[in-house]
């Protein structure tokens, strides 16, 4: 799949208060996955990701993790990705190359409405839910983020 444009996108782990983890279907016949979506032009990665969070699911996040020490006037610091991929797939559009970075959140605000267009449905899983998944429920790469990283 080689000269294809890569795609870039913004994903996230985002905890409840009980320490659930909220996953998304983008088809009924599809494994859940995590929330985000596309960075927009003049986008960062984090404000990508929050406004997806916003757009689709009708919740408001906060982003949480590492950020750099290094201040400055003019400089903002952002949390750090936990993980960066650059994947190739293809699904009904054809072949797809992209760009990903995945960020870890708390749900702060709003009871989580979807948009109907983007998610089929929606659930908050534990850690131990998640880990008793089938490759059939879950993308084991999205497993396999989620479990390895501190939430």
């Amino acid at each position: 799949m080689k000269h294809l444009p890569l795609q870039y996108a913004a994903r996230g782990i985002i905890t409840d208060r009980e320490g659930n983890i909220l996953l998304v279907k983008h088809g009924s016949h599809k494994p859940h996955t995590l929330p985000g979506g596309h960075v927009e032009v003049g986008e960062t990665f984090q404000e990508a990701f929050i406004r997806e969070a916003r757009e689709e699911l009708d919740i408001v996040v906060e982003l949480i993790g590492l950020v750099t020490i290094y201040q400055e006037s003019g400089i903002q610091s952002l949390p750090a990705p936990v993980r960066v991929q650059t994947i190739e797939y293809e699904n009904e559009r054809g072949p797809q190359r992209k760009y990903e970075e995945f960020f870890l959140a708390h749900h702060v605000s709003g009871s989580v409405d979807v948009d109907s267009h983007e998610i089929a449905s929606f659930g908050w899983f534990s850690l131990d839910q998640i880990r008793s998944m089938a490759d059939t429920e879950i993308y084991p790469s999205i497993r396999e983020l989620i479990l390895g990283v501190s939430v």
